[in-house]
This record gives C-alpha cells, sequence and structure tokens, in this order.
C-alpha cells in the first residue's frame, strides 16, 4: 500500500470516528428523537455530505454507535462462553461460570476506561435504559441477538427445573443489575460510606454471580407447569 493511500484511509478513519463520537454525545444528551444531524455536524466539525457520505441515515449512524461500544463486549461474552462449553463437554455449565462470561465483559471494558470514557459510557447506557424510542430499543435486541440466544440456551441447560418464563425474568433483573452498576457505580460507594467499592472489579463479579447464581437457582416461582428441555 503506497504512502499516499495510507494517509487518505487514515484521515477517512478519523474523520469517521469524530462522526460516531459526535454522534454518541448527542444523542447521549438528546435522545434518538432529539438527537439531530444538524447538531452531529456542527459538534463534528464536518459538512452535511460528509456525514451521508459514511452513513445514509441518523439511524444508521446511530447503529454504528451502538455496534462500536457492543462490538468488543459481545466478542468477549461468546468467547468466554465457547471457552466453558469446552470445558464442561457433555455437562452441564455452573450457573456462576455462564454468570461471569456474562458479566466480566461489560464490566472489564467499562471499569477499565479512564473516568472520562466512564462517563461517556454510563451516559449512554442512561440514554438507552430510559430512551422509550421503539427503533432504538428493537435495534438493541438484533444487535445483542446472538449474544442473548447463546446465553439462555446455556442456562436452559443448566437450569432445568426453571420455566422459560421464569428463566426470562430472572435474566432481565440480571441485565437490571447489571445496567445499574455500571450507569451509576458511584451509588453504592456513597450509600455505604466507601464500604463497597465498585472500582474493584473482582469484588464487583464476584458479589454479583453469588447473588444472581442464588436467584436463578432458586426454585421457580411461576404457576406454569411446563418445563423446557
Amino acid at each position: 500500500m503506497n504512502k499516499r493511500l495510507i494517509m487518505t484511509t487514515r484521515g477517512n478513519n478519523e474523520t469517521r470516528t469524530r462522526i460516531l463520537d459526535a454522534a454518541e454525545a448527542v444523542f447521549s444528551e438528546c435522545g434518538f428523537d432529539g438527537a439531530s444531524i444538524r447538531a452531529i455536524v456542527q459538534l463534528a466539525g464536518v459538512n452535511l455530505a460528509t456525514i451521508y457520505y459514511y452513513f445514509r441515515s441518523k439511524e444508521e449512524l446511530l447503529e454504528a454507535v451502538f455496534h462500536r461500544r457492543l462490538a468488543p463486549i459481545k466478542e468477549a461474552q461468546l468467547g468466554l462462553l465457547q471457552q466453558a462449553k469446552e470445558q464442561y463437554v457433555n455437562k452441564a455449565i455452573p450457573v456462576e461460570v455462564i454468570l461471569q462470561a456474562l458479566l466480566k465483559p461489560p464490566l472489564q471494558v467499562v471499569m477499565a476506561k479512564n473516568e472520562d470514557e466512564q462517563l461517556k459510557v454510563r451516559k449512554l447506557l442512561g440514554r438507552v435504559i430510559s430512551e422509550p424510542s421503539e427503533w432504538l430499543q428493537q435495534m438493541l435486541i438484533l444487535q445483542y441477538k446472538e449474544v442473548r440466544e447463546n446465553f439462555v440456551k446455556a442456562f436452559q441447560s443448566s437450569l432445568s427445573h426453571l420455566p422459560l418464563t421464569d428463566l426470562m425474568w430472572r435474566l432481565e433483573f440480571v441485565w437490571g443489575g447489571l445496567a445499574m452498576i455500571l450507569c451509576n457505580p458511584t451509588r453504592i460507594l456513597r450509600v455505604t460510606n466507601g464500604l463497597c467499592d465498585p472500582r474493584d472489579t473482582k469484588a464487583v463479579l464476584d458479589q454479583m454471580t453469588a447473588f444472581f447464581a442464588a436467584g436463578l437457582k432458586a426454585p421457580a416461582a411461576s404457576a406454569s407447569t411446563q418445563i423446557h428441555e
């Protein structure tokens, strides 16, 4: 590859990154409906034609924003789950092992960032949780479909006593607890007067794993008698 082409490629990547950074900031502040292309153009320091050179629509741009944040987490989650499957061939994977494969990557990715990057991620996650946009919620479901389906199957194999309804409820509580600690990690530091420090990622992971494993293993709460296989 010649030097001119390398410089052009680098410039294109830098421009795309600048647009994604701006889109993430505007969306985090204004939400999906309130995030305007004009505001993103101004913050990124590019013109409208440049935005549409890289992204055909606001929807495609925001999909790219979330893909950039989620892709390394999803890859790590699926990688850890695959390692567990290879370790426990022809055996049910312990619930704690599945939970750690699910929880460890997002905790490590977010907590390992510097304070400024952590704030950006927390604002984005907070917006996602509170954002009523049906399009956004469906987009996130699709982006996380592979991870969700693989982990549900793994939990089903290890929790054969649970109807699928109970399992899905409990996994929703797992996601909620994870989102809470990622979005507002300093809360527990304040309410416990420093006793519980969320900066200790291992402690967070160990506590979450123990708590969620106990909940997942509990007897079925629903009246359903249909046990999944």
